[in-house]
């Protein structure tokens, strides 16, 4: 039986609710319910319907709104916020919504002791002074302090310390204040309708399990077995487009190839600057992907559309005579057409997540070829999802070369993937890079008075990772997702579900 049909005993279920329950089909099941230690998208998304932030930015015009938050109030230096909540809010299990809350998630952010996956380094502190109201507290001034407040809020009731831990009941059987109240077993995601000052679900039931084969989703989803597809890989687009289904949204997501500093040739920045004159994006693009008018080839961390792109780097192109030179200037040697390293063959392992395939078909194995053919030993390498969670935790892929993506939120912070792994910093730093210049571009962002300074130091910070290299930036992919018997549905792109109120049959 084909992966997609495995878990047949849930589809068979998704099938026998008819158009009571409203059910999809997404790339995987989610690693945890509990919003402080997300990793992929799935949980994102998993997670979308439980919980709400304080602010979310809205789908169409990127603006700020309250969710739990009925006001706020910025202090005259930028330092800390006042928070007024949405009064009568309640969590799933019946109890009421309270400042202290909003606290403890912050404390628990802040804990040392709490894996958490959530960039909290703007974060200093939390008080509350009244049932409904919060004062945070932020190491720098925040040009808007909204921006450092769109994490989910977790109850303090459910935990016994700050110290949360990711291996506890409420990673399964999570309380949220979201629109369903949701839970997991080891085959499928259940929701039901949960009743807010805030929420009002018109869809009162849903569920969703692991896809598998894409092929399998299609003709499932072509058949009325299921009402959505989450995340439609970009060649079985048009058939869908063509049926009306297909639904695009920005979700600021861009493809890259790490480069593992730790190996001694590649700690060498003509050796990744050569490394990225060996790839051909443009035939990668028509291999792997096909024709598709949102795939845009970057040179840096900000997608083509960003304030923050510096017009002036020019966007990589493949050039064996750049990699001759880059290589030679290194101090490396051609010896039959294959580069050596103090008289050693460059052997690189270029490692993809094997549930990150399906969106690029093919791309492993024709970035492989590529490399080869510009005089590198290079082999295909596949990560389970518990290798790729390792590498990301440890900052070391255990690979020459890593083929990832990383969706952007929408303030574009781009420090837990690029500042120096220390201190709580550079959580998501997958390769282990540091560079001194870099994190201090990344402080001075942090603290930029004005959108302006922001917007400069961003682009001096394209200029410099665009020139060091760390990750081989390859392109910007658009989302799409496939509905029918829904109206309404706009999608979030940070965290899908957030204007799932509004969604009906």
């Amino acid at each position: 039986m084909r992966k997609g049909l495995a878990s047949g005993g849930a589809l068979l279920a998704l099938l026998a609710t008819g158009g009571a329950k409203l059910t999809w089909f997404d790339e995987s099941m989610p690693t945890t319910l509990n919003p402080l230690f997300d990793q992929t998208m799935v949980d994102r998304r998993a997670q979308a319907l439980i919980f709400d932030p304080l602010f979310r930015r809205t789908g169409t015009t990127h603006e700020f709104r309250g969710v739990l938050a009925a006001g706020f109030a910025r202090s005259e230096d930028g330092r800390s916020v006042r928070i007024e909540l949405v009064p009568g809010v309640r969590w799933h299990d019946g109890q009421p919504l309270t400042a202290a809350d909003v606290c403890f998630t912050v404390g628990a952010l802040l804990d040392p002791s709490t894996p958490t996956t959530i960039a909290h380094d703007r974060l200093e502190g939390c008080t509350a002074t009244g049932d409904l109201t919060a004062t945070v507290a932020f190491r720098t001034p925040q040009r808007d302090p909204r921006d450092a407040l769109t994490f989910p809020i977790v109850p303090a009731h459910a935990f016994t310390s700050s110290s949360v831990q990711p291996d506890n009941d409420f990673a399964i059987r999570p309380v949220g204040t979201g629109p369903m109240k949701g839970s997991r077993d080891r085959r499928e995601v259940r929701y039901e309708a949960f009743d807010n000052p805030h929420h009002r679900p018109a869809i009162r039931e849903a569920a969703f399990n692991e896809g598998g084969d894409p092929f399998v989703q299609l003709r499932t989803f072509l058949a009325g077995g299921v009402h959505g597809i989450l995340d439609v890989p970009p060649s079985l687009r048009p058939e869908l487009a063509a049926q009306g289904a297909l639904r695009r949204y920005d979700q600021r997501t861009w493809w890259f190839v790490g480069v593992n500093p730790h190996r001694e040739a590649l700690a060498q920045p003509d050796v990744r600057a050569a490394l990225d004159a060996a790839i051909d994006r443009e035939a990668l693009i028509e291999q792997c992907i096909g024709k598709d008018d949102t795939v845009q080839p970057m040179s840096g961390p900000f997608v083509p559309a960003s304030a923050y792109v510096d017009p002036d780097v020019p966007l990589p192109t493949r050039d064996l005579a750049v990699v001759k030179e880059r290589m030679e200037r290194a101090g490396a040697t051609e010896f039959n057409g294959a580069w050596l390293w103090k008289g050693t063959p460059i052997t690189l392992r270029v490692g993809i997540r094997a549930s990150l395939e399906p969106r690029a078909a093919e791309l492993l194995e024709q970035l492989v070829l590529q490399l080869r053919s510009a005089g590198f030993e290079a082999s295909p390498y596949r990560f389970s999802d518990d290798d790729w969670f390792r590498a990301v935790r440890d900052g070391d892929p255990g690979v020459e070369l890593l083929i990832g993506s990383w969706t952007m939120a929408e303030s574009e912070d781009v420090s837990p993937l690029f500042h120096t792994r220390i201190g709580g910093e550079g959580r998501r730093n997958v390769t282990g890079y540091g560079n001194r210049e870099v994190d201090a571009l990344l402080e001075r962002y942090r603290t930029a008075a004005t959108d302006t300074e922001a917007q400069q130091t961003y682009r001096e910070l394209h200029r410099k990772l665009a020139a060091d290299r760390p990750y081989l930036f390859l392109w910007k992919l658009d989302t799409a997702s496939a509905w029918r018997d829904v109206r309404n549905v706009e999608i979030t792109p940070s965290d899908y579900f957030g204007r799932f109120d509004a969604w009906t049959w």
